[in-house]
């Protein structure tokens, strides 16, 4: 399983952005002058909402990109209509998500690639994708449990199938 650390990536093209004038940053440990604010004081989840209730996207890498993650991130950005920025490489998110709903920089070479073509999407183009994106949102939230506990005995049901391979081996 490859897992690659996004830590590094995500603030540089945060800081590239911003330095263009491109997008906006929140949060604390930038450099000076960087940050809109320190919006992680006080209810961050209240405040996030807020937040992206005046934007169109939000660049939400994972710390990590690896199977079987993914957090919250995602789910705050449907729910407050942002089409998200996400990092698909070595993820299994195509497995929930279809092909062309978020935006996945690991098809970009850049960051200006990804400004550019963010700066040159149509209307049409981000109703579908967004519209992708609350589809999944919606078929998971109808699931409710059902759907981890079928995750989960998919997952068991592999890891069965390589003891078993391994023990015949």
């Amino acid at each position: 399983m490859i897992n690659t650390d996004l830590i590094a990536l995500r603030p540089q093209i945060a800081l590239d952005g911003s330095k263009k004038g491109f997008l906006n940053v929140y949060g604390k440990g930038w450099p000076e002058g960087v940050s809109k604010e320190n919006s992680r004081d006080g209810d961050w989840g209240a405040r996030k909402k807020q937040l992206m209730g005046d934007y169109n996207f939000n660049l939400c890498f994972e710390n990590t990109a690896t199977y079987n993650y993914l957090t919250e991130k995602i789910w705050d950005s449907i729910e407050n209509y942002c089409l998200l920025i996400y990092y698909e490489k070595n993820t299994n998110a195509y497995e929930i998500f279809p092909e062309n709903s978020f935006i996945d920089y690991s098809n970009f070479n850049s960051s200006q690639e990804l400004f550019d073509f963010i700066t040159n999407i149509s209307d049409e183009e981000y109703i579908n994708r967004m519209t992708n994106c609350i589809k999944v949102y919606n078929y998971i939230s109808s699931q409710g449990p059902r759907l981890a506990v079928a995750e989960r005995k998919k997952m068991l049901d592999k890891i069965i199938e390589k003891v078993k391979f391994i023990m015949t081996n």
